[in-house]
């Protein structure tokens, strides 16, 4: 993985104003309330952070290096069932991260963090609701795995209705529909402007959102491989509007359904915004459409070309 994207994911993951936060409940800073929230969640069920772990910072969830698409929206919902990597600490400063009991390295979180997406759905049946977020066994693998995050398949829905209908039709005849769903979610990676986890947004404040556009999002974004972003929400796309410094007239077209061409890092980018769970072709224009799978398709045909070496 390119460095600079995983020293990010360090600095998110291993957070150190988080890290100060949590051992101090007294003291002040930007993220107290994102701590607070955490702590409060397992207060209500007479619990305590020491004991349960904290949910530790999403750098991103997906393939941030490869993935065409990339969705951003304002901060990752908090679930205390869910099974997620969690920071402990003891009374004489050692720290681990640890999920099902295993104590995991840096790579070991990237790792987790770059695949986890395409696990998200192991059975054809995605109204399960009660499953959401919760481990399950796996018969055909014999290991542990995920069903679907709700979030997740919002993401899924509108990146299957992008995708060439040729290679949907190829898929659907040679595949399964988990088998279908884990290869739609290869050509996605889903992060959010503020990495720490909470509820309704609780926490994420205009300060706290352009404090983690300037320590993490910016850097992922400009070294991130997608050549679309779908930018989810008022949160996502105001924060996004201010720090690039956008002109009335470039606001007024996103906000309409129209795209934005921009490079960003190294890479041309089509920029687009969306509210959080509508059906891309209720929320944008057909034209806006048309040109995101013109988008989607030459990049699929550029990364096969890639891929085999035919260069012509």
């Amino acid at each position: 993985m390119n460095d600079g994207l995983k020293q990010i994911a360090e600095n998110i993951m291993f957070n150190e104003e988080i890290r100060e936060l949590i051992q101090n409940p007294n003291q002040d800073g930007l993220y107290r309330e994102l701590v607070d929230f955490q702590i409060k969640q397992c207060e209500t069920l007479d619990l305590s952070i020491e004991k349960e772990g904290f949910q530790i910072g999403e750098p991103w969830n997906g393939d941030i290096e490869n993935a065409p698409i990339l969705f951003l929206s304002s901060n990752p919902a908090f679930d205390f069932y869910e099974v997620s990597p969690r920071y402990y600490s003891d009374k004489t400063g050692n720290q681990w991260v640890i999920k099902d009991g295993e104590v995991m390295s840096l790579d070991d979180l990237i790792k987790f963090q770059c695949t986890r997406i395409q696990e998200s759905k192991i059975e054809d049946n995605d109204n399960n609701k009660e499953n959401l977020n919760k481990e399950v066994f796996n018969p055909n693998t014999g290991k542990k795995d995920y069903l679907h995050v709700l979030y997740w398949g919002h993401t899924r829905e509108r990146v299957e209705c992008l995708l060439p209908d040729e290679l949907k039709i190829f898929w659907r005849n040679k595949k399964t529909p988990a088998e279908y769903a884990r290869e739609i979610m290869k050509y996605v990676v889903c992060m959010e402007i503020v990495p720490f986890r909470s509820n309704d947004a609780t926490g994420v404040t205009t300060a706290v959102l352009d404090d983690c556009w300037e320590k993490f999002t910016k850097t992922i974004l400009e070294l991130s491989g997608a050549s679309i972003f779908i930018l989810v929400g008022s949160k996502a796309y105001k924060t996004f509007s201010r720090n690039l410094k956008f002109h009335a007239s470039i606001e007024h077209n996103l906000s309409t359904g129209k795209t934005l061409e921009l490079q960003f890092g190294e890479r041309n980018r089509t920029i687009v915004h969306v509210p959080h769970t509508a059906d891309l072709y209720n929320c944008l224009p057909p034209e806006t459409i048309k040109q995101l799978r013109d988008t989607l398709a030459r990049r699929i045909i550029f990364d096969n070309k890639i891929a085999s070496g035919d260069f012509r």
